[in-house]
Formats: structure tokens, C-alpha cells, sequence
């Protein structure tokens, strides 16, 4: 397919206070070998050098320049600026390998009810060290959605229409943006696939200024809230399956465990609702020495082995450092 005759995509990139990684980003996305392509920036009011790496590619990209007004009034601001029929957000201090657009293109295009095409996003920690999500269920996008990790907002492609018919981002949503943006496209109908490989959208995790590690708990609580409301939504529509109901018990469960160091009663009432899953419990949440521990004490008790551990541990690991040799 020429470029005369492929598709548009938009590549919009909101930036805020991202001097250190913007310019690898929009140089990823002029590298993407998927031709057809416009990129935008909007810069939400940066105050540190953001402007000066951004003006520096002219003519190259499209910007704007904004009073500070968050993420998503920035995203819904590239929305209104776009012209490509599909929009591939991309964060600021995030960055895509060169096929990631042409690859997820390839299945939009074949076909023309599609509004969403996601793949597993791929997270860059501190030194470099790189781990790709995998993605299990992919035939089920519900599943997929309740397990959370599958999808990222720069992970996937998506139908810039679609996203003006549910109303765009909602702009004081604090946290978990794209998934609550997600569930109004599922509630609206909208038709999702999964290219189940690694192609390249580079998720790089920062230690300690992310909104995920500022306030967990109340990115558990919002992350409960889209949970329970995508259940209900389940329940009305006669859309449950035994592999949805596991996902589900599988979330609270896993976020039981997390939430039980902030809030434990309300922990504790997570665990209740995930009780349907205790036989079939998976992932890093679930080690062998915990499942027995649950069993045999049940889950405070499990938890509070589980602290009376780690501090163990932690205390002999800083006894081992600080031991002088003889």
C-alpha cells in the first residue's frame, strides 16, 4: 500500500516537564517506518527546558504551547489539532521501536470495523532493563482489561472517532486515565484486537514520581471502582463467563494484598469478594509459601506472617552489610 492510498495516523504526544526524554520520543516516532503519519506535541506548560528540545525539530511536528492544565486536557487539546482517521498516544518520556505503528496498522486495516488494536507494552526500568508484559487471554479483551496490565496508552492504536463519541479523556480523572477512558469505549460497543507480540511500545518506569508509586492506594480504590462498574456492566448485559469472574476475583485479590498495609479493613473486604479464587490464585501475589499460609491462618494472618518476614529479612540483609570482617 503507497502512502497516497494508506491511512492517516496521528501520533499526539503531550509533554510535560519531559526535557530528558522528549527528544527520543518524537525522534521515535519520526522513525516509524509506517510513512503515513502526522506528530503533534502539545506542551502542557512545561517549566523546564521541554520548549527549547521540542521547538528544535521546526517544521517537523506539529506544536502547541499550553498553560499548565494536566494530561488529559492536554490529550483531549492533540485530539482536537489531529487529522489521522487512528491516533497513537505517546507520553512524553515514553518512545516506540520503529514498526510498532505499521504492524498494528496491518490489522486495522483489515478490517474496517476495528476501533481499538492493542499488544503488550514492553516496561524500560532504571539501567535499561527491559520486560515485556504478556498478554494471556487473547481472545477475551475483557479479561484482558480486567487484568490491567495488557494495555497502556501507548500500546495501542485506536480510532480517533470512537474516542470523540465517548466524550474524550476525562480531565479530572487523577489516575488510571487510559483504562477509565477504556471501559467507555467496551461500554460503547467498540471492537478490540490484540496483536500478542512484542512490537515496541516502550513503557519506561521511573522510581518514585509516577502516580502509581506518589499515591497507591488511591490508584487501588480507582482501579476497584472501574472493576466493580465493569462487573455490573457484565451482570446486566448477560456478558459473565467463568474466566471473567476469575479475572475479577484475580484483581481484588491481588489488590487486597496491596491495599492491606494502608487500609486493612477495607482490604479485608476485597479478599471477601475474591474468595471464588482462593483455589485458583496465580502470579507474583501468589507464591506457594503464601497460598498455604492463607490456608492455614486465612488472610490477615497471612499478611501479618508476610510483614513479620520481609522484616525479617530486610533486618538480616542490613546486619550482613553492616558486619565488619573480622
Amino acid at each position: 500500500m503507497s502512502m497516497r492510498d494508506s491511512t492517516l495516523v496521528s501520533v499526539l504526544i503531550p509533554c510535560y516537564n519531559s526535557h530528558l526524554y522528549v527528544g527520543e520520543c518524537i525522534e521515535s516516532a519520526l522513525q516509524q517506518t509506517y510513512s503515513n503519519t502526522e506528530i503533534i506535541v502539545v506542551d502542557d506548560g512545561s517549566t523546564d527546558d521541554s520548549r527549547h528540545v521540542i521547538e528544535s525539530y521546526g517544521s517537523c511536528i506539529g506544536i502547541e504551547f499550553s498553560p499548565h492544565q494536566g494530561a488529559n486536557s492536554a490529550r483531549n487539546r492533540l485530539l482536537q489539532l489531529s487529522r489521522g482517521t487512528w491516533v497513537q498516544y505517546l507520553d512524553a518520556d515514553n518512545y516506540l521501536l520503529p514498526n510498532k505503528i505499521e504492524r498494528q496498522m496491518a490489522i486495522a486495516e483489515e478490517n474496517a470495523e476495528l476501533d481499538v488494536v492493542y499488544s503488550p507494552p514492553t516496561l524500560v526500568a532504571s539501567g535499561g532493563h527491559e520486560h515485556t508484559l504478556e498478554i494471556e487471554q487473547v481472545v477475551d479483551h475483557i479479561a484482558n482489561y480486567l487484568l490491567w496490565a495488557p494495555f497502556d496508552t501507548s500500546s495501542m492504536i485506536c480510532r480517533a472517532e470512537a474516542i470523540r463519541a465517548v466524550g474524550g479523556w476525562k480531565e479530572d480523572q487523577l489516575c488510571c486515565q487510559e483504562h477509565e477512558l477504556l471501559q467507555r469505549l467496551f461500554f460503547s460497543g467498540c471492537q478490540f484486537a490484540c496483536l500478542n507480540e512484542r512490537i515496541g511500545a516502550m513503557y519506561r518506569r521511573h522510581n518514585g514520581n509516577s502516580v502509581s508509586t506518589k499515591d497507591p492506594e488511591n490508584v487501588i480504590r480507582t482501579r476497584m471502582q472501574l472493576t466493580d462498574a465493569m462487573e455490573a456492566y457484565l451482570d446486566k448485559h448477560g456478558l459473565v463467563t467463568e474466566l471473567r469472574e476469575r479475572c475479577i476475583a484475580q484483581a481484588r485479590f491481588e489488590n487486597a494484598r496491596s491495599m492491606y498495609s494502608f487500609d486493612p479493613k477495607y482490604a479485608r473486604e476485597l479478599m471477601t469478594k475474591a474468595r471464588s479464587v482462593r483455589q485458583k490464585l496465580t502470579g507474583p501475589s501468589a507464591p506457594l509459601r503464601y497460598r498455604i499460609a492463607l490456608s492455614v491462618f486465612g488472610f490477615h494472618g497471612a499478611e501479618q506472617l508476610g510483614r513479620v518476614t520481609r522484616e525479617l529479612r530486610s533486618f538480616t540483609l542490613s546486619s550482613a552489610r553492616n558486619r565488619k570482617p573480622v
